[in-house]
C-alpha cells in the first residue's frame, strides 16, 4: 500500500464543519468557514453556480457547488462635487451584489447642466434599477417624474444606451432597469432640461 505523507496547512478546512442547512442540499449558510475561501483563478469556474446563482459573489468564490447570497445590501450615499461635467470627470465606482450608491447633486440649465457617474459592475445580482428620487428627502415610489431634469446611461464610447428624456413628456417616472455586462464600463448622466436658470436638487440612485 502507497502511503503519502502530507502536511496540512492551518488554512486547511480538515475537521471543520460548513454548517450545511440541508446534506441534501448543501446551500452555505451565512457565517460558513466556507465563505469567500475558493480560488477565483481555478480552472473551469462557471458563470452561475448549481442553482443559478452568480459563481462569485462579494469578490471571491466560496467553496463548493452553491454560493451563499445571504449578504445585507449595503448603501452608499455621495455628495457629488464639481468639476464632473464629462465622462473624464466622473466619479467612478463599483458596483457589487446587493449594493447601492445614492448620489446628491444639484443642476441648473445655464452653468452646470451635467453631472457624470462613471461605473463598472462585478458579480451583481444581474438586473441594476437606476432612478431620481421624487425628492433628495423621498425615495420612495412613485419616483421623479418632473421636466426640469433627466437621466441617460451611456456606454464607453459615450452612445446612450437609455434615456428618460422622452417620457417626460408621458408624465412617466425617470427611472430604468438594465442587466449590465460584467467588467464593462457605464455612465450614467444626469441633465438639465429646463430648471428656469435656477439650482435644482436631486437624489440618483443607482442599485443591485
Amino acid at each position: 500500500m502507497l502511503k503519502i505523507e502530507f502536511a496540512i496547512g492551518e488554512d486547511n478546512f480538515d475537521n471543520l464543519y460548513p454548517g450545511y442547512i440541508d446534506p441534501l442540499f448543501p446551500y452555505l449558510p451565512t457565517g460558513s468557514v466556507l465563505i469567500d475561501k475558493g480560488d477565483n483563478f481555478a480552472p473551469g469556474i462557471p458563470e452561475l453556480d448549481l442553482i443559478d446563482n452568480a459563481r462569485i459573489i462579494n469578490g471571491q468564490v466560496d467553496l463548493g457547488a452553491y454560493e451563499n447570497t445571504d449578504q445585507e445590501w449595503v448603501s452608499t450615499s455621495i455628495t457629488e462635487e464639481e468639476p464632473n461635467d464629462s465622462s473624464n470627470e466622473a466619479y467612478n465606482f463599483e458596483l457589487n451584489y446587493r449594493t447601492g450608491f445614492l448620489f446628491l447633486g444639484a443642476l441648473n440649465d445655464v452653468s452646470d447642466t451635467a453631472d457624470y457617474y462613471r461605473f463598472t459592475t462585478n458579480n451583481t445580482s444581474g438586473l441594476l434599477s437606476i432612478y431620481l428620487c421624487n425628492s433628495p428627502d423621498n425615495c420612495q415610489q412613485p419616483f421623479y417624474i418632473g421636466d426640469e431634469i433627466y437621466i441617460e446611461l451611456l456606454d464607453d464610447q459615450g452612445v446612450i444606451i437609455n434615456s428618460t428624456y422622452s417620457e417626460q413628456t408621458n408624465n412617466n417616472e425617470h427611472v430604468f432597469n438594465i442587466t449590465p455586462v460584467h467588467g464593462e464600463v457605464y455612465d450614467v448622466r444626469v441633465k438639465a432640461k429646463d430648471t428656469a436658470g435656477a439650482d435644482f436638487n436631486y437624489k440618483l440612485v443607482i442599485t443591485d
